[in-house]
């Protein structure tokens, strides 16, 4: 046996182990502006916080704006010695249309404030939960068609009970982000029953810089011209859909092998030995050499070939190889690869297990629950970074002022001494998943050609086809309107009557994923008749 073909178990320094459940049975009060709001009905006025905050029992606080009630909170408080909170800066960016300007909203989450129990004591704590941080959008968007809920202050409390209620379901500890969540998914027995490998960081390192990423293309739309009528079509839970039945290689047995240290173009497997066809049956990453052909518009080729043909070379996951060989592409050797022959079944589980709790959670929870469970897959790529956190009181701490929503928050900060990177960062499945729902939309396109539609364009998961008829569509492709005035801004910005496409703004400014400025016609027309709202 050829020492290429020995793939030893390696040493697990850092193995990622199944989670402890816990139990998140908390009440819950909910705050707005002017009032408080208790689980049993009770409705105080705002001053009469500082006084809950000391005798409730440990809660789960669910508001909008935690920035400036921490900072009440902290000049209520912040002479008690045993008064605590912890606080993480975040940094969002927003985009503005065409990816021209960046903007970067800097503010703080907390993750509990309190008092420390005297004497090394049990402390007493209180958890913030806001719809805003947890999922990037305001109750009011959660629940805008739920009737009798009218009030912000009891949208709060019946959504941090939807909340709370998964999170007991699923024996989930509460954070304030749906990562927080994600993170502990990704380590739950259902899915992975054994501890297994981290993935060491220059592997995730070496395949970050070729993740697929959010893929926008033109084709017969051109950017600031024309108007056209069009089918906005899309993939069904796209991400879920791929992670179900993709196979993934497992990490405790991943390896790299070949010139990964130079990527010098010098085969380490050439086409045709046993050698490359062992290899290029794994599961993973690849750097190819390839000969590709020319390609006309109607072939809708893969992004990293030459649109005019030739000797190339590029990164390729496993489960594009085919897709390759269907564009008639040669791959001449491998270069270098990331690669394990055995597969790893735990985000098959886990799709198919989300897009089950999704398919049966009410229509209250949807909005909510789906970004959750997505943000599993984006858990996959976190980069590696220093760890901070601030704290009112803390042995060591630094002197800093976090920007904290309108204001700021004096805290002791402290950090990593080096740049740390979860134990859950597998880029490679990742990437694998964003390359299947790319090369889904890829293959639709080319399908609907030869049936002499007119694609406009592609999205990482959807396509724009010039028509107003409905084509015939395989799963998991869907309708999701029919746009007219439809208007690319950009590759990445669009507008139409029924939707607009405006990436990098919060939903609240303007962000919109398909936010419709008004209602659709069939929607307007429903609402002539009397039967839905306009």
């Amino acid at each position: 046996m050829n020492e290429w073909e020995i793939t030893p178990r390696p040493l697990v320094r850092k193995p990622v182990k199944p989670r402890k459940p816990r139990e998140t049975n908390k009440p819950i009060i909910a705050i707005s502006e002017s009032e408080v709001l208790l689980e049993n009905g009770e409705l105080l006025q705002f001053s009469r916080l500082p006084f809950l905050i000391q005798t409730e029992p440990s809660s789960i606080l669910v508001s909008h704006n935690f920035g400036g009630i921490i900072r009440y909170l902290d000049d209520e408080f912040g002479d008690n010695p045993l008064w605590q909170f912890r606080a993480s800066p975040v940094e969002r960016a927003a985009w503005a249309p065409n990816r021209k300007r960046k903007a970067v909203m800097r503010d703080c989450v907390i993750g509990y404030l309190g008092f420390k129990g005297p004497n090394k004591k049990k402390g007493h704590y209180h958890y913030p939960l806001s719809p805003q941080t947890f999922v990037l959008k305001t109750v009011s968007e959660l629940r805008r068609n739920i009737p009798g809920e009218d009030a912000n202050i009891i949208k709060l409390m019946e959504w941090a009970k939807e909340v709370r209620d998964f999170l007991l379901k699923h024996k989930l500890n509460l954070s304030p982000t749906s990562g927080g969540i994600a993170a502990q998914l990704l380590k739950d027995d259902k899915f992975y029953p054994e501890a297994r490998r981290k993935v060491p960081r220059r592997t995730n390192a070496a395949a970050r810089g070729h993740l697929p990423g959010n893929f926008y293309e033109l084709y017969a739309a051109e950017e600031g011209k024309g108007y056209h009528k069009a089918a906005y079509l899309d993939q069904s839970n796209a991400h879920h859909t791929a992670a179900a039945e993709l196979q993934f290689p497992d990490a405790n047995t991943l390896q790299r092998r070949g010139r990964h240290a130079t990527l010098e173009d010098r085969s380490f497997a050439k086409i045709g030995t046993a050698k490359y066809d062992s290899l290029i049956s794994q599961h993973g990453l690849f750097y190819l050499a390839f000969e590709a052909p020319r390609f006309g518009k109607a072939d809708f080729p893969h992004p990293a070939l030459p649109v005019n043909g030739g000797y190339s070379r590029g990164y390729f996951y496993s489960n594009e190889i085919p897709f390759l060989e269907e564009l008639k592409v040669r791959i001449r050797h491998i270069i270098a690869c990331w690669t394990s022959p055995d597969t790893d079944p735990g985000l098959n589980r886990y799709s198919e297990w989300a897009q089950e709790e999704i398919e049966k959670s009410s229509v209250n929870s949807k909005p909510w629950l789906k970004p959750t469970l997505l943000s599993t897959y984006g858990v996959l790529a976190s980069k590696p970074k220093i760890l901070e956190f601030g704290y009112k009181r803390a042995e060591g701490g630094v002197d800093k002022r976090y920007p904290c929503g309108s204001g700021f928050l004096d805290v002791k900060a402290k950090a990593s001494t080096k740049m740390r990177e979860p134990l859950m960062a597998n880029v490679i499945h990742r990437g694998m998943i964003e390359a299947q729902t790319r090369m889904t939309s890829l293959r639709l396109a080319r399908e609907l050609a030869k049936q002499g539609f007119v694609i406009l364009a592609i999205y990482a998961d959807s396509v724009f086809v010039e028509t107003t008829e409905l084509p015939l569509l395989p799963p998991p492709w869907r309708v999701q309107d029919f746009l007219t005035s439809l208007h690319f801004e950009s590759a990445t910005h669009f507008t139409s009557r029924e939707i607009s496409k405006l990436p990098g703004v919060p939903l609240s400014r303007g962000r919109g994923y398909a936010i419709p400025p008004r209602p659709s016609r069939a929607k307007a027309e429903a609402a002539k008749r009397g039967k839905i709202a306009p």
